[in-house]
């Protein structure tokens, strides 16, 4: 539940708001409350969601339960998964201040990370640990309810400055995911420096809490006085490029050299699927080429 909230605050942070204080937020349960235990873990998810939105400062105004969710099939008893969606919503006094996750300036700009769970890299529930048929034992969680807090406060001022130009979250896939997307969407390449503790595999793809932001390089000094005077741990991870090539380093070592184009196809490979089975296979063909190698 904390983390749900981490996340709808990462989410709604690259739209300019004028007073934290108007976000407000819609609650969706989705539970089976009348089965043994689900009941206390109900009421412990949401204690846990009470406890960290007044932390951060926002407020549920509206939402959906749905506390029915299991049913008996002959002699066995089916129920959902727990769940808990909150989503986050504000007044906005100018509807184009906002910042989209594609790179603008290639080759002119820095990409600065900001860890919001101070080194973390817990991996349970991860996207990387379904691809291996796992669970995992610990799951990310919003630990520091004040640090995403500061966090905000600190990308809402930089959005008014006009110092950031783009900008992304991690918490669906990991770091390494924000940063394709970012660079897919820019159609352009990285050359970044990435140092942690652990193994390159969780800090690259576990989902904790954390934004990635694109400045200009002659600002990137004011980028980094702005979060060091909020108290925002960063690092600075290098620099993006016009040469469509991804290039990752992980404490010296180099743990991703590939042409963004086929990494890509990779990522699209999946939708490319999908739409044969939906639309003429020829189209799909059409447009999987295109996605290759677009220029714009």
């Amino acid at each position: 539940a904390r983390m749900a909230v981490g996340e709808c605050l990462t989410n709604l942070v690259w739209a300019k708001i004028d007073d934290l204080h108007q976000v407000k937020c819609s609650a969706n349960w989705m539970w089976a409350p009348k089965l043994a235990g689900e009941g206390a873990a109900l009421r412990d998810a949401a204690e846990a969601m009470a406890e960290a939105m007044i932390s951060v400062g926002m407020a549920v105004d509206g939402g959906k339960d749905s506390l029915s969710m299991a049913t008996r099939v002959g002699s066995e008893t089916v129920k959902s998964p727990r769940e808990l969606v909150i989503s986050a919503y504000a007044a906005m006094s100018d509807i184009s201040r906002v910042v989209t996750p594609d790179l603008k300036h290639p080759g002119e700009s820095n990409l600065i990370f900001l860890d919001l769970s101070y080194g973390r890299n817990r991996l349970g529930g991860s996207a990387l640990a379904q691809t291996l048929g796992q669970l995992g034992s610990e799951a990310p969680d919003l630990d520091e309810p004040l640090l995403l807090r500061k966090a905000f406060r600190a990308v809402q001022e930089l959005i008014g400055r006009g110092l950031i130009t783009a900008g992304h979250d991690r918490s669906d896939g990991g770091l390494v995911t924000t940063l394709m997307e970012m660079a897919f969407s820019g159609n352009c390449g990285l050359d970044l420096y990435l140092e942690g503790e652990g193994t390159a595999l969780a800090a690259l793809f576990s989902e904790e809490l954390g934004l990635v932001v694109e400045c200009l390089e002659h600002q990137t000094q004011k980028v980094l006085a702005l979060l060091h005077e909020a108290g925002i741990p960063y690092q600075n991870l290098g620099l993006t490029s016009p040469e469509p090539r991804i290039a990752i380093r992980y404490n010296d070592e180099l743990v991703l050299a590939e042409d963004m184009p086929l990494l890509r196809q990779w990522w699209e490979e999946t939708s490319y699927r999908l739409e044969r089975l939906q639309m003429n296979p020829a189209c799909a063909d059409e447009e999987r080429s295109a996605i290759y190698a677009r220029r714009g």
